[in-house]
């Protein structure tokens, strides 16, 4: 009778054996899962942005790298590739127009498909 109570006792508590507490398991993996997809969903950002500004011409990839990447004023462009900085300044803008562009084309879904024949 002891031997079969201990049986009945084991597959009970079987049952419960990969049971883990909602809150313990939520919050800290949770939190893990979020800044991993964070990070992935940044790094995904980088690269595209990165590609697209590789696709521009020379002049405005560079500008744009220079300021964004390189983190320099427009001075300091300016004497860079010897310009003035208000030239520098409307040459970023132009870069960045030409780069919404790129990006625009790249993110819009491809309407490629064909519905029907007519």
């Amino acid at each position: 009778m002891t031997y079969n109570t201990c049986l009945d006792r084991i597959k009970k508590n079987k049952k419960h054996l990969n049971d883990v507490a909602i809150d313990e398991f939520t919050f800290n993996k949770l939190d893990a899962i979020d800044n991993a997809l964070d990070n992935l969903i940044k790094e995904e950002k980088h690269t595209l942005i990165k590609n697209c500004i590789n696709k521009l011409p020379e002049d405005s990839s560079a500008l744009l790298t220079l300021f964004y990447y390189e983190e320099l004023s427009l001075d300091e462009i300016s004497k860079i590739i010897n310009i003035e900085a208000n030239t520098v300044k409307v040459k970023l803008f132009r870069a960045r127009k030409k780069l919404a562009v790129i990006l625009e084309q790249y993110l819009q879904p491809q309407n490629n498909m064909s519905y029907g024949t007519r």
